[in-house]
């Protein structure tokens, strides 16, 4: 197969990505291997990792081997058990090594759609973008279900492409498929396909289509679900009780937060770390772990927290949606992570110069070819702004604001009109 020079600047564009991964591990060690295995993972991540754990060694979704889990979605545990059952259980580096490479296979299927739909130009400065970003580095480097959701949505895109231009039954299962994959993983993309249902007419999508995409990505999920029902009664998609730590929170903060404190607290936060003079309702985290100091599992008294706090929501509404306000800010934050200031400082500015590029691409954001990335965008910004927005959930679509700002940025250097006004 021959080369095309679009190639050959991909090609030049992950060899630069795989160096700078190469440095990030085996020179600087920013993954910090040897302190995961000295000292243990955290956060998230060790239930993903005892989820997978137990697949192996128990073969039932678990933290214990002994009780059923339901709280976490499956899917990216039975991703780190795949690759665990290769290279051994917490061989951390195998599963950092198998989703990069996942990552990089979904970026060149998705710039090749966007090269037949959009242009050279813009499928190239679309991967210039997105590769660049530090925060697509660091998503790879982590024990996050994020990392391996914005593949599958990489290739849900690419699907969802390629129908828009080349209709097929086949094309349409294939996006289903994908987006049936990414709810195992990611429960958020739950009410992905109706939404965009609603929208048949303006992504100009025939209705057939997107019904039989969201049956064929509700018969994915439907193995899932039958087993929490026969397991617990109950299909617990996003989790049987999880819901309850967002709820308590928003209706903690909905009832105690006014004015400007929410972005104070975002200054905090993510600039200053200091915390003197906030408020206690500031941090979800803090919030959250006065009510559970042993940590969430999800058991049933945690429905009654999640009533009450929906209660606190519906009697405070219209501090609930200013709060919501700060959220959308939240989510568009820059992911910061444990590498430190320069990393903080680069991540800021990339995702920045792709913001200006969203910016520029306003005029031509409605239309046709557009529409579906703003959508996807659009879902995400409303859904974790109701419930509850940190940076890192802008991760499995950064794809959608990569591409819109590389039209944008096109729109700059040649004037030129990507679609009717």
């Amino acid at each position: 197969m021959r080369l095309t020079r679009p190639d050959i600047a991909l090609l030049g564009l992950i060899l630069l990505f795989l160096a700078a991964w190469i440095l990030a591990v085996f020179v600087w060690d920013l993954p910090g291997l040897a302190a995961i295995h000295a000292q243990g993972l955290q956060g998230d991540a060790v239930q993903y990792n005892a989820g997978a754990v137990s697949l192996l060694q128990h073969h039932m979704f678990s933290l214990d081997g002994v009780h059923p889990f339901y709280e976490r979605e499956i899917g990216y545990s039975v991703f780190i058990a795949a690759i665990y059952s290769v290279a051994g259980i917490d061989n951390y580096l195998a599963v950092f090594i198998a989703q990069t490479v996942f990552f990089l296979i979904t970026v060149v299927i998705f710039e090749k759609q966007v090269r037949r739909v959009f242009s050279p130009a813009v499928s190239f400065v679309t991967s210039v973008l997105l590769l660049a970003l530090p925060s697509v580095l660091l998503i790879q480097l982590q024990l996050f279900r994020e990392s391996l959701t914005l593949s599958l949505m990489l290739l849900f895109a690419s699907a969802f492409l390629r129908l828009t231009n080349r209709p097929s039954m086949r094309m349409v299962i294939a996006a289903g498929v994908c987006i049936g994959l990414g709810m195992l993983v990611y429960a958020p993309l739950l009410l992905l396909p109706p939404f965009l249902l609603v929208f048949t007419k303006w992504l100009k999508v025939p209705l057939k289509h997107l019904a039989i995409l969201m049956l064929t990505a509700y018969v994915v999920l439907s193995p899932w679900l039958i087993r929490n029902m026969i397991e617990v009664g109950k299909p617990c998609p996003t989790g049987c009780y999880r819901n309850a730590l967002q709820w308590y929170v928003r209706g903690e903060r909905s009832q105690y937060i006014r004015g400007l404190e929410p972005y104070r607290c975002l200054w905090s936060e993510y600039v200053s770390r200091n915390w003197t003079g906030r408020s206690p309702y500031c941090s979800f985290n803090a919030v959250w772990h006065r009510e559970w100091p042993n940590g969430f599992i999800g058991v049933p008294q945690d429905a009654v927290v999640a009533r009450e706090g929906q209660r606190k929501i519906l009697a405070y509404f219209p501090y609930y949606l200013w709060d919501s306000v700060s959220e959308v800010v939240e989510f568009h934050l820059p992911f910061v992570g444990p590498w430190g200031r320069i990393y903080n400082v680069s991540a800021a500015a990339a995702l920045f110069f792709v913001y200006v590029g969203c910016l520029l691409a306003l005029p031509v954001l409605l239309c046709t070819k557009h529409r579906f990335f703003l959508l996807l965008a659009v879902y995400f910004v409303a859904l974790f702004a109701l419930t509850d927005a940190t940076p890192r959930y802008h991760m499995p679509v950064i794809f959608c604001y990569a591409l819109l700002g590389a039209v944008g940025y096109h729109r700059l250097l040649t004037r030129f009109r990507l679609c009717p006004p």
